[in-house]
């Protein structure tokens, strides 16, 4: 059998390159010993949301992080939903200045369609409350038909009753 050494998937002996990563095939795999490796402190994100973005970019580079709530932050999420301490995220000492980097490079990037995506939001926002007035115009008018209906049946109808019971 084949491997990639890379993504650790297992192929037949006639294919020669990984489909996933477009790595050489290998006949065996390295020895998959544990190997640890000194991390230090990248950055401190405000939320794990953050902090998630941050991990998968920097893994889409090949950079191993770890991430790491400060004191009672991961109890904090649970709890409350919010850690409003952050997120530590760390990654391998020879990577550190590469991810910093990453990081700084993704920071400054300017987007030429922000304006385009700000124009198509504005867009969706006006269609929504056109479309919420609509909506409000129809509800209220069934709130009103609501409230006579519940007015006839429990004063109308019953001063009708004691009228004409009145009279018999």
């Amino acid at each position: 059998m084949a491997w990639c050494p890379k993504c650790k998937s297992e192929y037949e002996d006639n294919v020669k390159v990984c489909k996933e990563c477009n790595v050489e095939l290998v006949d065996q795999l390295e020895n998959d010993e544990v190997e640890y490796q000194n991390f230090e402190f990248l950055i401190n994100v405000g939320t794990v949301n953050e902090a998630n973005i941050l991990i998968s970019l920097l893994e889409s580079y090949d950079i191993p992080t770890i991430h790491k709530s400060k004191g009672s932050g991961e109890y904090l999420q649970v709890a409350t939903g919010i850690n409003y301490q952050g997120v530590d995220i760390y990654v391998p000492a020879d990577v550190l200045t590469k991810a910093k980097e990453i990081i700084d490079y993704s920071n400054n990037v300017d987007l030429d369609d922000d304006t385009q995506t700000e124009n198509i939001i504005e867009d969706n926002n006006n269609f929504e409350d056109e479309e919420l007035d609509q909506l409000d115009k129809k509800n209220s008018s069934k709130r009103r038909t609501g409230l006579l209906i519940l007015i006839l049946l429990f004063i109308v109808l019953p001063l009708l009753i004691v009228i004409i019971s009145w009279f018999i």
